[in-house]
């Protein structure tokens, strides 16, 4: 532990120099961080969407089985939506807070053969609940969006990180998802 303590504060301490020769600099307060926080302060600074994306998509491995989704507590909340698909939600999960590895709404698709094929999720976040949307994702690529039919009106985000999408993994819509459900 001493040298992972000794790695992090070396990491900050260089950090803090290289922003200082750039013409920034470190608060009294990131220098006056224990080993522990500095660690996981320079954690959150070097979050990437990617290695976001990269937990989110771990994470959700397991709701490529439905029955998983179904025993999770996820309902379905939408009839079959062209290019989108069948969305199931959490209805526990909807609250304030935009949490990476708890999207509030899981989104599938029905194969010819009747089972549901996982393709996206989607994080909703009531308006009543905030009056502008979540910070969500590292970076400026994820754009929320108001949908009034979503408890009630909230700001939601889709992310295709299981089925390609050509208009980006953030878009709403995916023309990969068919028009109509297989049967």
């Amino acid at each position: 532990m001493k040298n992972v303590t000794t790695w992090s504060q070396r990491i900050l301490k260089f950090t803090c120099a290289t922003a200082i020769v750039l013409g920034t600099a470190c608060s009294t307060e990131e220098l006056a961080l224990s080993p522990e926080e500095q660690a996981a302060d320079l954690k959150s600074k070097t979050t990437t969407v990617e290695s976001q994306l990269e937990r989110l998509t771990k994470k959700m491995q397991r709701f490529h089985n439905f029955k998983v989704a179904e025993a999770q507590g996820f309902i379905a909340v939408s009839p079959y939506i062209p290019h989108m698909g069948i969305h199931f939600g959490q209805l526990d999960r909807f609250d304030a807070d935009f949490i990476l590895e708890e999207p509030e709404i899981l989104l599938y698709v029905t194969e010819e053969d009747g089972s549901m094929r996982f393709v996206a999720v989607e994080y909703a976040v009531p308006v009543a609940l905030s009056a502008t949307p979540p910070e969500g994702f590292v970076g400026d690529d994820d754009h929320w969006e108001f949908n009034p039919n979503v408890a009630g009106g909230s700001w939601t985000l889709h992310v295709w990180m299981v089925e390609e999408n050509p208009n980006g993994i953030f878009a709403p819509m995916n023309p990969n998802i068919p028009a109509a459900p297989a049967n």
